[in-house]
């Protein structure tokens, strides 16, 4: 996808201004006694005689010491010293949606947007499929590797067994050879002694001198 980020942000950035201009909202007056305490109170009274703002809660404080003074609601809020300057002020610093949005239609960035946003960049579209192609040639090659070296395994590994089994072997036969050879000499000494007793049984002197030898 081929995008435009400067024209982009160019476009989103007038919608964030149409916006925070649009959502500008603060208090008409605020009660003079709660700003002094650092609280932000809407008046909805004036008093004249003390040209201060009152909230509901002041106001009733106000009335307790100052009786005299006339206090003016809402309904005469024209009437209210400095309301008319501070309400000039706030709405001098406010634009309509309306007028903001006016003509953004016919604006060039806006025009080419959609396209921008939908239209592929073939360049682009070209480097991912040289990489997707990059990408299958390295694991077809790390497969082809693998399988190279399971196979150089096998070989390592029947040539390992075959000597072994051929070792085995060699010493299985030495070992089985000396050991015939062990048994043979016995058998051969137990037919001696055998045929010597018989010769001594055999003979008709029974000196104890001829049991002996």
């Amino acid at each position: 996808m081929a995008f435009k980020p400067k024209r982009h942000l160019k476009v989103i950035n007038n919608l964030k201004d149409l916006d925070l201009n649009a959502s500008d909202l603060i208090h008409d007056c605020s009660c003079s006694l709660c700003k002094d305490d650092y609280h932000n109170t809407e008046a909805k009274y004036f008093c004249g005689d003390c040209s201060k703002y009152y909230c509901d809660k002041c106001l009733t404080f106000h009335a307790k010491v100052h009786k005299e003074h006339i206090v003016l609601g809402r309904k005469d809020v024209n009437k209210w010293s400095g309301k008319g300057d501070a309400i000039y002020m706030m709405c001098r610093s406010i634009t309509l949606i309306s007028d903001l949005a006016r003509g953004i239609q016919t604006l060039v960035d806006f025009k080419e947007l959609p396209a921008s946003v939908t239209k592929p960049d073939p360049g682009e579209r070209r480097q991912k499929e040289k990489k997707q192609n990059s990408l299958k040639a390295s694991g077809k090659s790390m497969l082809t590797k693998v399988k190279a070296l399971r196979t150089s395994l096998n070989q390592l590994l029947d040539e390992l067994e075959k000597r072994t089994v051929e070792e085995i072997d060699s010493v299985l036969a030495d070992l089985d050879g000396s050991l015939q050879k062990d048994i043979d000499a016995c058998t051969n000494i137990h037919d001696q002694l055998k045929a010597l007793l018989d010769t001594v049984q055999a003979k008709d002197d029974d000196s104890e001198s001829t049991f002996y030898i």
